[in-house]
């Protein structure tokens, strides 16, 4: 599957939809193919590269909190060249949000880069909001 080629824009919010639906199916192939090869994810304290990193994260994270950590988005905003995930995620201890923000680099560092439409960097944050 090839989205966001040269001339077809995508907004950075089609993209965020189309990865956590591609999660949701677990269909790990159609996520992968949005993320760029080599794309920089900050994972709350963590630099990771690429999907499988960002993939090993999360199952690490998955493994030191048990069966019971899971994610839900609460909601997705859509922005100028940017959109941002609000997460829940839950452990067998505690709920907490954090802040996933996608940012459409090759709108704004190389309009006709082939990677435009796909994750190029993604930062997640814990967020200090109410639950």
């Amino acid at each position: 599957m090839r989205i966001g080629t040269e001339g077809d824009p995508v907004r950075p919010i089609d993209v965020l939809q189309r990865w956590f639906s591609a999660h949701e199916r677990r269909n790990l192939a159609a996520a992968s193919a949005l993320m760029a090869p080599g794309a920089g994810v900050r994972a709350l304290d963590q630099e990771l590269v690429g999907f499988d990193e960002f993939m090993q994260w999360y199952a690490d994270r998955r493994k030191a909190h048990g069966p019971l950590f899971s994610y839900e988005v609460e909601e997705l905003l859509d922005g100028q060249g940017h959109a941002v995930a609000l997460i829940r995620l839950t452990d067998d201890d505690h709920t907490w949000r954090q802040v996933a923000v996608l940012q459409d680099r090759a709108r704004h560092d190389r309009p006709n880069h082939r990677l435009r439409g796909r994750i190029n960097q993604m930062r997640s944050e814990p967020a200090s909001l109410p639950i």
